[in-house]
């Protein structure tokens, strides 16, 4: 009896080490990563993705979309490992809406990418206002939330060294619509950031110097 019950204790300790190096295998680690601590991290459009996915589209509901031929992206730090990056520096280039010229201003927003894949808690962050981009008679408004739908993966060399490409399809989003030249004025939760691929590069800050800048996980 005293055999056999040491038996099943052993048994149940072997079951519970396993449990334990299975969940700490199933729980991965995603990093970016840059060569330098001090590091700059700026966007290029992805023109190996080419027209389709290489301009930034969000689509309002019931008020048409809005088109960037591009945006370019700025984010600092001071670590050379991360698991967030964030974009403190945004501005949308050559933007459509309705088949007018339009503009975005970020307001002082800034995006977070988070390692995992996603943007996460915090996804948009304003300090005061909310990102507004707009045409004579009708504005539209992004304010903080929490988003998902950022990928990340090597992207084409640059100059030598590695980049990651952004890839969002970003679902969700809610949007306030206003003025009397929209079509359906009012407030949305289904606003969609359908494309746009963005290449991040590196540089050693204060310089023009190129690094590796690469996403892991692990």
């Amino acid at each position: 009896m005293k055999r056999n019950l040491k038996a099943l204790l052993l048994a149940m300790m072997m079951v519970g080490a396993l449990s334990v190096v299975g969940a700490s295998s199933a729980q991965a680690t995603n990093q970016f990563h840059c060569a330098v601590s001090n590091c700059t991290i700026t966007s290029t459009p992805d023109e190996t993705a080419g027209t389709a996915t290489a301009h930034h589209l969000f689509d309002v509901p019931n008020n048409g979309s809005i088109t960037c031929n591009q945006v370019d992206v700025t984010s600092t730090g001071n670590n050379a490992t991360q698991t967030t990056l964030t974009a403190g520096t945004v501005n949308y280039k050559e933007c459509k809406w309705f088949g007018q010229n339009a503009t975005v201003k970020m307001n002082g927003c800034d995006y977070l990418f988070n390692a995992s894949g996603g943007v996460t808690v915090g996804g948009v962050e304003c300090a005061a206002k909310p990102i507004e981009f707009s045409i004579a008679g009708c504005v539209g408004k992004v304010g903080p939330q929490v988003l998902t739908g950022i990928k990340h993966h090597a992207g084409p060399l640059s100059g030598g060294k590695k980049t990651i490409t952004i890839e969002a399809a970003v679902p969700g989003i809610k949007v306030a619509v206003s003025g009397a030249a929209c079509i359906v004025p009012g407030t949305y939760t289904t606003g969609q950031y359908t494309t746009g691929n963005t290449i991040l590069t590196g540089e050693e800050g204060g310089t023009l110097n190129m690094v590796d800048v690469s996403w892991t996980t692990t």
